[in-house]
């Protein structure tokens, strides 16, 4: 009997690290789609407050069980980050339009979500609602004066400092459910960048050589540092802000993410050649996105870290 009970502990601690680490291979591809944000994948899929605690455990006693969550996790979001990124260029130039509507699809049928998550415990504040408003026109003039993408190439070579403080504040913004780290980098004209080294890397594991080693080292090296000390020093910060102010700060999210699909149509190359076709199956591609966001959505729950010690004064 004890035997046959520790075999299915055993069993159960399988069956769970190969569901984080599948997790983590979604989160890591909402990652790299610019618009989406992986920290709101993490909590349509309930992981988004115990990633949260393992990051905040990691220099206490609880490191160990910290780092059974995150390595699983942490090495699925690189294989997501991996597929998507070297793909992610395919679907944009063969089919611009109907992969953007896609993807705006996605934002807008999280909205309902974040909706919810906003107006936890009944809270409907016009300032609020000003407040997404405000986050939505900023980020949308953010998008019309950033300035145009650098070549693939020039782009990734930027000063090294400049890829890691890149990196810490992308994971700093991608924390946060509904922002997205990736808009983060375009804005920061570093999108490029990333997209070609992560071409660079998926050529070097598909044929290794010296030549592509150091390209990638240089983007990488730099870039992973910043997102990792941003990580680790931002989560508790971010955990206490939406403790205090959770339902003004998923007002400012929703205003955000409403924002970000406005913007993801700003780039005039997917509105070049506009078809009847390519506009009817860009409208199907935004519904299915839609429609499969706010499945996944009216299917979560709030993280219940973030829930804790909300303030009084929005409760």
């Amino acid at each position: 009997m004890a035997e046959n009970a520790r075999n299915g502990r055993i069993g159960c601690d399988y069956v769970k690290y190969i569901l984080l680490t599948l997790q983590g291979v979604a989160v890591g591809a909402a990652n790299i789609v610019p618009g989406i944000s992986g920290a709101t994948v993490a909590v349509i899929f309930r992981v988004y407050d115990r990633l949260l605690e393992a990051v905040n455990q990691l220099f206490s006693k609880e490191w160990r069980k910290s780092f059974k969550m995150l390595i699983p996790f942490g090495l699925g979001a690189l294989v997501g980050i991996m597929a998507l990124g070297s793909s992610i260029d395919f679907f944009i130039q063969r089919a611009p339009l109907q992969t953007t509507a896609f993807l705006a699809g996605l934002m807008f049928g999280t909205i309902p979500f974040l909706h919810r998550l906003a107006t936890q415990d009944s809270v409907r504040k016009p300032a609020f609602y000003v407040a997404a408003g405000v986050a939505a026109v900023a980020i949308i003039l953010m998008g019309l004066f950033s300035p145009a993408q650098p070549a693939y190439r020039d782009a990734a070579n930027a000063p090294l400092i400049f890829f890691f403080l890149s990196g810490f504040f992308a994971a700093a913004v991608m924390i946060v459910p509904g922002v997205s780290g990736s808009m983060v980098l375009i804005m920061l004209g570093l999108f490029p960048a990333v997209i070609h080294t992560i071409n660079l890397a998926r050529e070097f594991i598909m044929s290794p050589s010296g030549s592509l080693l150091t390209p990638i080292l240089r983007v990488a090296l730099p870039m992973v540092g910043g997102v990792l000390l941003g990580v680790v020093l931002m989560s508790k910060l971010i955990t206490a802000l939406l403790k205090r102010y959770f339902n003004l700060m998923y007002f400012i999210i929703l205003g955000l993410v409403i924002g970000t699909i406005f913007i993801l149509f700003l780039d005039p190359e997917i509105r070049q050649n506009l078809t009847s076709f390519v506009i009817i199956t860009g409208t199907l591609t935004f519904g299915v996105g839609a429609v499969l966001a706010y499945v996944m959505g009216k299917k979560s729950k709030i993280p219940d870290i973030l829930c804790e010690e909300a303030a009084p004064s929005e409760g």
